[in-house]
């Protein structure tokens, strides 16, 4: 099932179950205080008051039984009045699809709490997003939070602990044997996962149990700029990548890449802000190929023969 396929599930769904770690961290919480993203569950604020002072979000530092807010204070969750989405390059329309998969409780953020002043209210909590994962389905997420990535252990019977789970949040490693069978997940999403893990870029919930067989209850795919809604949405760009720092730096020459055109906007203008006094050979580069928006990605248009 698409991300975009999934918008209406996400929006009916029950919010998650609070994700709470069952292994100890042995390292300190970026989040806590410390300008280093920390990750996030997100959940609909249901009281009723006067906005925005609530009736947003509520977030919580996976694994933590405690999360310390924009102010300081030490909370079981903080109220947020906004999710800033900028980072990943996304449209207005996959901003709001964000916002309604969050609060649905189907997105876990790598993030930062900030604040911002709201007129009339004083500081008011943002949560500032650098990387954001969708759940597959609409099950319960119960246990610990993971990032799974691929060793490439080959073993000679199952089950087989082949597979790395990081504790969000912390730096304890544990080898396991992922079990998906509970997430009843569709095959595309299967494959997406397995093809994840090779770069360590699958997060899941679960617990981990007997022989370290890791019981997913659900697993989340990265989400970001590359999706579209038609084809006026999707560009060429030789600005394939975003830019943080400037040992990232690359010169953007032929090989262009299809994307969006928030993503092609935020990749030239980061890679403006930390690259643009490095020197790049003069090149012609022969015009790309049409990009069209095909089952919500921009991709290169197949030649017809």
């Amino acid at each position: 099932m698409t991300t975009f396929a999934r918008f209406n599930v996400a929006l009916l769904a029950l919010c998650a179950t609070t994700l709470l770690g069952t292994t100890t961290a042995t390292a300190a919480k970026g989040g806590k205080g410390a300008a280093a993203p920390s990750y996030y569950s997100i959940e609909q604020d249901y009281r009723k008051c006067i906005d925005p002072l609530c009736g947003r979000y509520w977030v919580k530092e996976l694994n933590s039984s405690t999360t310390t807010c924009f102010d300081g204070t030490v909370a079981d969750a903080c109220y947020v009045a906004d999710i800033d989405w900028k980072a990943l390059g996304v449209s207005e329309d996959q901003e709001l699809y964000f916002s309604g998969a969050a609060s649905a409780g189907q997105i876990i953020v790598s993030a930062t709490l900030g604040s911002r002043p709201y007129s009339g209210f004083g500081k008011l909590g943002v949560l500032k997003v650098d990387d954001a994962w969708e759940a597959a389905t609409t099950n319960p997420a119960t246990g610990g939070a993971y990032a799974l990535t691929q060793t490439g252990i080959v073993c000679a019977k199952a089950p087989c602990q082949n597979v790395s789970a990081l504790t969000l949040n912390s730096a304890t490693t544990t080898l396991v044997a992922p079990d998906f069978s509970a997430v009843m997940a569709g095959a595309d999403d299967l494959t997406a996962a397995q093809e994840a893990m090779s770069t360590g870029d699958l997060l899941a919930t679960g617990t981990i149990g007997a022989e370290s067989v890791l019981s997913v209850t659900q697993f989340y795919l990265r989400v970001g700029g590359g999706e579209c809604w038609n084809n006026s949405g999707c560009t060429a760009s030789n600005y394939t990548k975003a830019v943080k720092n400037p040992n990232q730096c690359y010169c953007p020459l032929c090989n262009y890449q299809a994307m969006s055109l928030e993503e092609a906007q935020h990749n030239a203008d980061s890679w403006g802000q930390h690259c643009a006094a490095i020197i790049c050979p003069a090149v012609k580069c022969a015009a790309p190929s049409t990009v069209v928006c095909a089952n919500g990605s921009c991709e290169f248009e197949a030649i017809k023969l």
